[in-house]
């Protein structure tokens, strides 16, 4: 008797714990990560103090240094953005395809000066800006002229960049949403411009190699619906001894990706489960 009693006792626990999983499965969630296709910056928009040093100590071009921070950036921008959502990086993937709509998104770029977003004042100074620089009343002007032709180049430049990034802009609005379609993205992150800019102020520094140098990326962020959602630049300094490009790639690339994704909203996506 008392061994029946145990068995119904057992059995009744058992149907128990079953309900309550039950219940809690009705309830379940899957936590979509957000998916960000990294635009890279185009060669024409690669602008460095350093290639002279570099190309003197590694024996590297110009044209080899500047594609191999090119491809060095974008690898070290995927890796850090994969630790909190999914990346696609449209460089990496060394397909005809990849490549064409590469140039495709190029060749259907305005690129224009705007002011950051989030500018804070309290940035390094002392670095000589790029010398692609218009004026300012020129601007609005020449974009309107560049909606007709612009062919990817940059058509608002101007003199006083302290608070100023490099911003892309499309003609057609369409544009954005097909291409995040063809690559299922929530977002496209577009890297507009990479600079690394010296600090020339001080000779003495300058003359001993002590003085530092400006990394500087300049991005825009849009929705897979086409909206820009924030844009402005990221920078880091390292010192102007260092020439070995891979070295300021691992130790220095990870402090302007912070920066840049922490202005990408990347809370992932809760689904409920569907119960089979």
């Amino acid at each position: 008797m008392k061994l029946l009693l145990l068995i119904f006792l057992l059995f009744i626990i058992s149907a128990s714990l079953f309900s309550q999983e039950i219940i809690l499965d009705s309830t379940a969630t899957q936590k979509i990560n957000k998916k960000v296709l990294v635009i890279p910056f185009s060669p024409r928009l690669y602008y460095n103090d350093a290639d002279k040093d570099i190309a003197k100590q590694t024996g590297k071009t110009f044209e080899q240094i500047m594609n191999a921070f090119r491809i060095g950036y974008d690898f070290s921008l995927i890796k850090s953005l994969n630790d909190t959502c999914s990346a696609i990086s449209i460089l990496s993937g060394y397909t005809i395809s990849n490549n064409e709509d590469i140039e495709d998104i190029y060749s259907n770029s305005i690129y224009v000066f705007e002011k950051a977003m989030g500018f804070d004042k309290k940035k390094p100074n002392g670095y000589v800006h790029s010398q692609l620089m218009m004026s300012d009343k020129k601007a609005e002007k020449d974009l309107k002229k560049a909606k007709k032709h612009n062919g990817g180049e940059v058509v608002s430049p101007v003199k006083d960049v302290t608070n100023k990034f490099m911003h892309v802009k499309f003609i057609s609005p369409s544009y954005l949403i097909e291409l995040s379609k063809k690559y299922e993205a929530d977002y496209v992150l577009f890297i507009n411009q990479f600079e690394i800019i010296g600090n020339y102020l001080n000779p003495y520094e300058t003359g001993n190699n002590t003085n530092n140098m400006l990394i500087k990326v300049h991005y825009s962020l849009y929705s897979s619906t086409g909206k820009y959602l924030f844009g402005s630049f990221a920078s880091s300094e390292y010192p102007s001894i260092l020439t070995d490009i891979n070295k300021i790639s691992l130790n220095y690339f990870h402090l302007v990706n912070n920066q840049i994704i922490k202005n990408i909203p990347l809370e992932p996506e809760k689904k409920r489960l569907k119960l089979k």
